[in-house]
């Protein structure tokens, strides 16, 4: 017995030949492009070709496993859908049957239209897009062509024998959970049953041995699961924060897919397989990737891992200050312009040594070089990439072997130190003196293992650029790229299996206490996301204290507490040097009261240099101003603000807490439809809380008396439909967006900050008064049929929003 696989490159062919190999069976695969053992590369436009090859192989069996099955592909490319998934299957059928070899060919659940479900062998086929109608059309030239044939449907398979992630359908899920920077929609709609390669194989193997005529199901009866609940397995795995939305109701976005495909067959019993459960496959997929747990605030883990971690434009934001000096000494020695995009592509190449030995000669590389670091210490102003110091302190405080690995010289080194000491805190390096060829060549990441590595069970890498992950890739057991949107290399970098972050902190179980690293709005949270904010924060300070206003670049975002905005204009706009995006909050009251008049607002916001103005308690209507929200208060509690409402708890803690609250809720339609009151503690606050209680009739609100825990709090509103929210000082109210957080709908009064509410479940009145039993009523039967944006109570709502400036070119 000989067996040709046709398609052994891919990722069930080479499954399917390991086994065949492991059986002591003999094979022959083909290959296009991938090179594999015991392969010969064949055209199979080619009839002759083919023809040839399976008589001088003497093959008595033929498996095809080419197939084109990327949907949007089939979707908008149909030529060369058919040439691959018909046309291939077409010719191998004809000749496999003229030359009386058995043809098994495989197929998929996709040809029917999941409206039906379960589907048997005979069912009738109803294939919703080009893969599966180009996989039905294949069945019937199957059938047409050859008497001695196998169709065997299967649903999605997926194994961890791949060389990148994306090469099966499955595994491509969780290259958003390794995507630290972005938050991505998964279907959690259609139902999926994904079989393991290897189990799938012994189904294949026993076709093989005894070969069967008619089609065949093969499918998991086990397990069901939706993409969303695949990316769930694979974040817990990881240890990762989910960051991937569900879409509970049928995608929209491309190809149609079917909702449930389960796959029955009678002529056999599919219980006589073994079966690799979900987890534990996935588990293989993602071990490559799995680190031990790491906690920021706890000394876990800490002896099981050695970082090697790249320094420029990874730990510190520096390699736009090594352009800069490049581009000005390349000008004034040599007359050459370089351009950002020019010197990114050398980087990502073979480095700026090797270009500019090859463009300048050695001995101008080595002047170009010296100048360089010599304008290098003139740089006054050096950051560290987000978090990035609290990382170092991380590696200190727990003593976390590690090394740093730089294309960069000592003295430039020594100078960063100079400038940012907590640099000095790392104990071991490797710099560009140490080595002779730079990134990407791999030998100052083998040199620095070489010195450093104490067998620990982890080597984590951590890199900026597609050259030093070329470096550093086959050296440690997972990387992390510190990398962002806007960048040229970004969409490059997706497509490797590595975690993308923009802070540090994501590096970790645990993040950073922090309001920036909380999913849910927060003024905090929105101040510090903001480019530059004062190093002294102090809630309504009337003045711009501990800025450096130098760091800010053109389109970054600049916070200024809105209590500070006549400072601001007074004495520093007309000193800022570029334009950027104005962020106010951190006070109660909003800008309207800090301008004496409507003209010396409109001179102020139309200045030039205000490209927009986010702001939290607006009333004015302008082009370039929004209104933004106060959000939640996570940082009272974070530093025990308030003894009456609890010990002092993390951000991280108090967002745990939120949520496991809010997931015990029923939805506000099975709620008392009532209104819960909770701030009889500041009645003087504002004279419109003693309003909405007076005016509010007493079987309609839920008065809570005593000062309780937050958490009680918490709890105690997720039992009644309404929260009532009258002002504060503020217009704006913490309690409006905790309502909101707990699925309740927060009652608010008409006060010109309406459009803040738009597409929330927010119910306005003009007065208390107004409030009625019809009134509740109508609106939970009105609300429930709604569809709302709750993404607007996520900080990553606002600050995209805030962002969206920041890489225009002004």
């Amino acid at each position: 017995m000989t067996i040709f696989v046709c398609g052994s490159s891919g990722i069930l062919g080479r499954e399917l030949c390991k086994l065949l190999k492991s059986k002591n069976i003999e094979y022959t695969g083909s290959y296009n492009y991938n090179k594999v053992e015991n392969a010969i590369h064949l055209d199979f436009f080619n009839s002759q070709q083919i023809e040839e090859s399976l008589i001088n192989l003497k093959v008595t069996l033929c498996v095809n496993c080419i197939v084109e099955r990327q949907l949007e592909i089939c979707e908008n490319n149909w030529n060369n859908t058919k040439k691959t998934n018909i046309d291939i299957t077409n010719h191998l059928s004809k000749i496999c049957s003229k030359l009386n070899i058995h043809f098994i060919h495989i197929s998929t659940d996709y040809v029917f239209d999941g409206m039906n479900a379960p589907y048997y062998p005979d069912s009738q086929p109803n294939p919703l897009q080009n893969y599966g109608i180009s996989k039905l059309i294949s069945e019937y030239k199957v059938k047409s062509n050859a008497t001695k044939y196998t169709i065997i449907r299967v649903p999605v398979l997926y194994t961890d024998n791949i060389n990148n992630l994306q090469d099966t359908a499955v595994t491509l899920i969780g290259k958003k959970i390794l995507n630290r920077i972005d938050t991505s929609k998964e279907d959690n709609f259609s139902v999926r049953r994904p079989n393991y390669i290897p189990d799938f194989c012994n189904f294949i193997y026993d076709m093989i041995i005894n070969p069967q005529v008619g089609v065949y199901h093969f499918c998991n009866p086990l397990e069901k699961v939706s993409k969303y609940q695949v990316a769930q397995i694979i974040s817990e795995f990881l240890c990762k924060k989910l960051n991937v939305i569900s879409i509970d109701t049928e995608p929209n976005d491309g190809a149609e897919r079917p909702k449930d495909t389960f796959l029955k067959d009678t002529k056999y019993n599919i219980l006589d397989y073994t079966f690799t459960p979900l987890k534990r496959g996935l588990e293989r997929c993602f071990q490559k990737l799995w680190h031990p747990v790491l906690d920021i605030n706890r000394d876990v883990n800490t002896k099981n891992v050695f970082f090697m971690i790249d320094l420029d434009g990874t730990l510190i934001d520096t390699d736009k200050i090594h352009y800069e000096c490049y581009r000005d000494v390349l000008k004034q020695e040599m007359n050459v312009e370089l351009t950002y995009d020019h010197y990114y592509d050398i980087l990502e190449n073979q480095g700026i040594d090797f270009y500019l030995e090859n463009t300048f000669g050695t001995d101008m590389k080595n002047i170009i070089k010296t100048r360089k670091n010599d304008k290098i210490q003139e740089i006054e102003t050096i950051q560290f990439i987000k978090n990035a110091d609290s990382f170092i302190e991380y590696l200190d405080k727990y003593d976390v072997n590690h090394v740093v690995v730089t294309n960069t010289s000592l003295v430039n080194v020594e100078y960063f130190k100079k400038k940012l000491p907590l640099l000095n805190k790392i104990k071991n390096w490797v710099v560009r003196e140490d080595y002779t060829n730079s990134k990407p060549c791999g030998e100052c990441y083998e040199l620095a293992k070489q010195k450093y590595y104490k067998d620990e069970e982890k080597i984590i890498g951590i890199e900026n650029t597609m050259s030093g992950f070329s470096a550093v890739k086959n050296i440690t057991d997972c990387v992390y790229i510190v990398t962002d949107k806007h960048l040229k290399s970004y969409e490059i970098l997706k497509t490797k299996d590595v975690y993308l972050i923009n802070d540090f902190s994501q590096i970790f179980t645990q993040v950073v206490n922090s309001e920036e690293n909380n999913e849910f709005v927060s003024s905090v949270g929105i101040l510090k996301s903001c480019s530059v904010y004062s190093n002294e924060r102090n809630s309504s300070d009337l003045y711009c204290r501990a800025y450096d206003f130098n760091k800010l670049k053109d389109g970054d975002s600049l916070y200024i507490c809105v209590t500070a905005i006549k400072d601001f204009h007074d004495n520093h706009l007309k000193n800022m040097k570029c334009k950027f995006v104005l962020v106010s909050g951190d006070g109660d009251e909003g800008p309207e009261k800090y301008f004496h008049s409507e003209e010396a607002f409109l001179n102020f916001i139309n200045n030039e240099k205000i490209i927009h103005w986010y702001c939290i308690n607006s009333t004015i209507k302008h082009e370039k101003l929004t209104i933004i929200p106060y959000g939640l208060d996570y940082h009272t509690m974070s530093f025990g603000g308030v003894p009456q409402w609890g010990h002092i708890i993390s951000c991280y803690e108090q967002e745990l807490l939120l949520k496991k609250i809010k997931k015990q809720t029923k939805p506000f339609w099975e709620r008392k439809i009532m209104c819960y009151s909770n701030f009889h503690h500041s009645l003087t606050h504002n004279i419109d809380r003693v309003n909405a209680l007076n005016e509010i009739p007493n079987n309609l609100i839920y008065y809570q008396y005593g000062l309780l825990t937050r958490e009680t709090t918490w709890i105690n509103q997720t039992e009644y439909a309404f929260v009532v929210s009258p002002f504060g000082v503020g217009l704006d109210c913490i309690r409006t967006w905790e309502a909101l957080c707990f699925g309740c709908i927060p009652i608010v009064k008409k006060c010109g900050i309406e459009d803040l509410f738009i597409d929330l479940p927010v119910l306005i009145v003009n007065e208390w008064h107004e409030i009625t039993n019809e009134l509740l009523v109508v609106t939970v039967q009105k609300f429930k049929n709604m569809t709302f944006n709750y993404e607007k109570l996520k900080l990553k709502y606002w600050v995209d929003q805030i962002n969206q400036y920041r890489h225009l070119k002004i």
